[in-house]
């Protein structure tokens, strides 16, 4: 028999099978601990469930894959992953982990689908296939034969924009919005780097990190011709590898091996934030996001949660994928 948790007025509220996990369908005993956790006695084993835990994991239709973006829109939850776009209806619960519901499969998005983004009120699909935009449970493909998209990026802060900066495995291109869409428009001439991680600053620079290479810079010194500069350890980063840009309280930051370094325009380097230095110190660092309210989330590689090695990402859970092509590795 499967678990179930229910209200006080006997209101199905959680199922535990081996949809969800468990190792079988056989629960024997059930033993809630201090911690409100549970443990199952099976016929064949021990399962543990963190119920107390505030992470929620998410299978849509128990696949085995990795999950490499969510996003809430149009009050359905997408879920991106190795195998396709998922969506599902989400129900007006206070916790919207308890949202009963089944996960479709978008149509035309099967295969890697590496970032959503929503702009102009359109929700935008890098995906291993090229750009997409989804409408409820189908996707319409904004270019086509155009490699893998990773990410989009609006160029005013001013909605709606008018033009999007795209990276994807062969370098930046840009989407010009075209009525209640977008159409690819031309490419960063003479950049050609797999463009995974993109911010724009306050002075309309686009910064790329690669993490085998290092940081650029591209500036567009007259419309239509763009100048490109590398940073390495040689420009004040702790080293040239696992540099990661990403953009917090409308600022340019690195997570780097040593912490979080800032760019000083003055001298063209970059150097330790003192800010994030008092808050981090030197640890290693992988991934930083601004949540909605005034503190930043920030997860330290450390065992266990996803980084790069020389080969790739060293773990199955976020990305998996070679930073050229795209492929699983």
């Amino acid at each position: 028999m499967t678990v179930y948790i229910t209200d006080h007025e006997g209101q199905l509220i959680q199922r535990f099978s081996k949809q969800e996990g468990l190792q079988n369908n056989n629960v024997l005993s059930i033993f809630l601990d201090k911690q409100s956790n549970l443990w199952l006695g099976l016929d064949n084993g021990i399962d543990f469930i963190a119920y107390n835990s505030a992470i929620k994991r998410i299978t849509p239709n128990g696949q085995d894959g990795s999950g490499y973006t969510s996003l809430i829109y149009d009050k359905h939850l997408y879920a991106g992953t190795s195998g396709g776009l998922f969506n599902v209806a989400l129900q007006q619960t206070e916790d919207l982990s308890f949202s009963k519901g089944d996960f479709q499969l978008v149509s035309n998005t099967t295969g890697q689908s590496w970032a959503m983004s929503e702009i102009n009120g359109q929700l935008l699909l890098g995906h291993h296939e090229g750009p997409f935009i989804v409408n409820g449970n189908s996707a319409s493909a904004i270019a086509t034969n155009e490699g893998g998209f990773w990410n989009f990026t609006p160029m005013s802060a001013v909605y709606p924009t008018a033009r999007v900066i795209a990276g994807n495995y062969k370098g930046l291109s840009f989407l010009d919005a075209d009525g209640n869409g977008f159409k690819l428009a031309e490419r960063i001439p003479d950049f050609q780097e797999s463009s995974r991680f993109v911010v724009l600053d306050r002075f309309d620079n686009i910064w790329v990190s690669h993490p085998y290479h290092g940081v650029y810079k591209i500036s567009e010194v007259t419309p239509g011709k763009f100048t490109t500069k590398l940073y390495t350890a040689a420009n004040g980063l702790p080293a040239t590898l696992n540099n990661h840009v990403y953009k917090l309280k409308n600022e340019l930051v690195v997570a780097t091996e040593k912490g979080v370094y800032i760019y000083n325009s003055s001298n063209d380097r970059f150097e330790p934030s003192p800010f994030y230095g008092r808050l981090l110190g030197n640890q290693s660092l992988r991934y930083l996001k601004e949540d909605a309210g005034e503190i930043s989330g920030l997860f330290t590689k450390i065992a266990g949660h996803p980084g790069y090695d020389r080969q790739g990402y060293n773990s199955d859970t976020h990305a998996g994928a070679d930073e050229q092509t795209g492929q699983r590795i």
